[in-house]
This record gives structure tokens, sequence and C-alpha cells, in this order.
């Protein structure tokens, strides 16, 4: 998508894109608490929200879905219409 570059660009590695159908109503960015540098979350939040018309929203995932997530793992998701 257009706002690609600007989470390398902020120092993080993009490994790609996967289209599911379930998608949240706003963007978000989705991280496991204690799997990342505190800082971070906020970071790509503010590298890409200026792409969107909305706000960012910054979620921990729960537990239960962090069990095999590794170190430093984010997720960017975009609502339907980005």
């Amino acid at each position: 998508p257009w706002c690609r570059p600007a989470p390398h660009k902020a120092g993080f590695l993009e490994p790609g894109v996967e289209r599911v159908r379930a998608v949240p109503a706003s963007p978000e960015v989705r991280y496991c608490d204690g799997k990342i540098d505190a800082a971070q979350p906020e970071i790509l939040r503010s590298a890409v929200e200026p792409f969107f018309t909305q706000p960012v929203k910054v979620v921990v995932l729960p537990a239960s879905l962090c069990t095999k997530v590794r170190e430093n793992h984010f997720e960017l998701w975009f609502p339907r219409r980005a």
C-alpha cells in the first residue's frame, strides 16, 4: 500500500501484506505486551498515521494470541477502505 515506506523509514522491517476477510473499522497497530520495547508501538503509529483519515489505534493483543509470537513483532491492520 501507499504507506509502505513509512514503517521502513521509522526503522521497522516489513515482511509483506496479507489479505484477510475480517478487518477493523479503523487502522490499528497490534502487538503482544512484553515482546517489544515499550516505545515502539507509538513510533510505528506516528509513522503511519499521516496516511490515514482516521486515528490509528494501538491494540495490545491478549496473551492467548501471543504464545508463538516472535520478539519485536507488530501488525499494522488496515480498514477495508483505508
